[in-house]
């Protein structure tokens, strides 16, 4: 390993460690929550593919179900590392607090544009999504806004050897919560 490549390691590495100490302070929640999914991605073409996927979301030390919905995802390479995309998801959520408890129905759609390059060990990607969320059965008159986010994320993953990938992840836009 020469010196150029010992240097590029270890300022990744603080990189690596000043996000994820700012991520885990963002983090104050004492509940434990959990998410799992299942996905299956089809690649019809060699730059279209699609993707459905199950999720179930816990709360309150995982004992209670917070969320789950269905997801139907598409993406399409404009050109290489280049794609553009869009989906939907269903949305039935578990309102038990408040007045008003019960299961809430939302419908969400994204549309993403994404990005993707390497440089020496690092594997860069970038996205853009623009996602809007409205809940079912209730109108505009009846109080229901439709929210809207512009959103940003930036990942880093990091070569240890061609098998291996460290990878992170942060988000940087919006500081609001998303279903």
């Amino acid at each position: 390993m020469n010196l150029f490549t010992t240097k590029a390691s270890l300022v990744f590495v603080a990189f690596f460690i000043l996000l994820s100490t700012k991520q885990l302070s963002a983090q104050e929640s004492n509940d434990l929550e959990g998410w799992s999914a299942v996905q299956i991605d089809v690649k019809a073409t060699e730059s279209l593919s699609f993707s459905i996927s199950e999720h179930l979301r816990y709360k309150d030390d995982i004992s209670t179900l917070s969320t789950y919905f269905t997801q139907l995802e598409t993406s399409y390479e404009i050109f290489k590392d280049f794609e553009l995309g869009g989906g939907v998801r269903f949305i039935k959520k578990n309102d038990d607090v408040g007045n008003k408890q019960g299961i809430e129905s939302y419908f969400r759609y994204q549309i993403d544009a994404s990005y993707k390059h390497e440089v020496k060990l690092l594997n860069l990607s970038y996205r853009l999504r623009y996602q809007n969320k409205n809940e079912l059965g209730f109108s505009e008159e009846e109080g229901d806004i439709a929210k809207e986010q512009l959103r940003f994320m930036a990942a880093i993953g990091y070569k240890l050897d061609p098998i291996r990938t460290v990878s992170y992840t942060h988000l940087t836009l919006p500081t609001t919560p998303y279903v």
